[in-house]
């Protein structure tokens, strides 16, 4: 999206309303714009809004649901509201207020529409912090991982974007995947013919227990790969969250460490069978020596010989 010449702006918005004051005006794509009762998802100055249009009316608001960040854009229009696709919570898609008995707003652009072109305003962009997940990355970084492969989602975006970064800086290579379960293959492979750890993450819940056929893989072979997984924010772990992945991650885990034991029960019991096995065969293969020799001898009494020292 190019920015235009800031047209006429409309009335200031007030104190309570979630849509901010200042800000530039950049022009629409008109191909983005949404029909009547829909809701697209666009990138205006490389950030994602949610168009939506309800009422013969155009609206703005930021792509990102406040209950836990679920992409309104990719939502729907019911009875006059803006409905996330992740838990059903409702905003009105011109203010982005939410029905009377809840508190949380989306937050609101001003929209206006010409008849040559329509414009939103989006407020300056944030500046950039360092994160937990730049420590993170320098961490890893820091002990030899060169390499990650994973597949990015709503759960590990903040771990993504200092992925982006470090890759700017020329620290590692990111390489993007449509499978977790290709993420930790990829990674056990990269340990196996190089000795070095390399990464493979996915988003929280069931993308995480989808790495666990290539960790067992790793395992089988003792090949170096650390596994990251996304996670719901900290106020709503053990609350029922979207793809929460403590409990997930957590019966990956057990059963992945249940699989290692069944491996290694089952290799003990192959071991003590082989070795059963051989005993058994070298007696069978011993009282078979026997009868054919004792074949050969002639009928009748035999002579037996020992020696005094037996």
């Amino acid at each position: 999206m190019s920015a235009s010449p800031a047209p006429t702006s409309p009335a200031p918005t007030t104190a309570d309303d979630p849509c901010p004051a200042t800000g530039e005006w950049h022009r629409l794509d008109p191909a983005e714009l949404p029909a009547e009762g829909r809701v697209h998802t666009a990138v205006v100055d490389g950030r994602s809004v949610a168009l939506a249009r309800c009422g013969g009316r155009l609206s703005a608001l930021e792509n990102r649901c406040p209950h836990q960040g679920g992409p309104l854009g990719e939502g729907s229009i019911e009875n006059g509201w803006l409905r996330c696709p992740w838990h059903g919570y409702d905003y009105d898609p011109a203010t982005g207020r939410p029905p009377a008995g809840f508190t949380d707003a989306a937050v609101a652009y001003e929209v206006d529409e010409r008849p040559d072109a329509s414009y939103v305003k989006l407020p300056p962009p944030r500046p950039e912090v360092r994160t937990v997940s730049d420590v993170l990355v320098e961490t890893l970084v820091a002990w030899g991982v060169r390499h990650v492969f994973g597949m990015v989602g709503h759960s590990n975006l903040g771990f993504a974007d200092a992925l982006r970064r470090a890759e700017a800086r020329g620290d590692l290579a990111y390489v993007g995947i449509r499978h977790e379960g290709a993420a930790s293959f990829a990674a056990s492979a990269y340990g196996k013919l190089t000795g070095r750890p390399a990464v493979c993450f996915a988003i929280a819940g069931p993308g995480s227990t989808n790495l666990l056929t290539g960790l067992y893989d790793a395992r089988l072979d003792g090949a170096p790969v650390i596994a990251i997984s996304g996670q719901v924010p900290s106020k709503v772990l053990g609350r029922g969250a979207l793809l929460l992945a403590t409990g997930a991650f957590n019966l990956t885990m057990w059963v992945l460490g249940a699989l290692f034991a069944l491996f290694g029960f089952l290799s003990s019991i192959k071991a003590t069978t082989e070795r059963a096995t051989e005993a058994w065969l070298r007696r069978s293969k011993a009282r078979r020596l026997r009868r054919q020799a004792a074949a050969t001898l002639p009928s009748g009494p035999a002579l037996a010989g020992a020696v005094a020292q037996g």
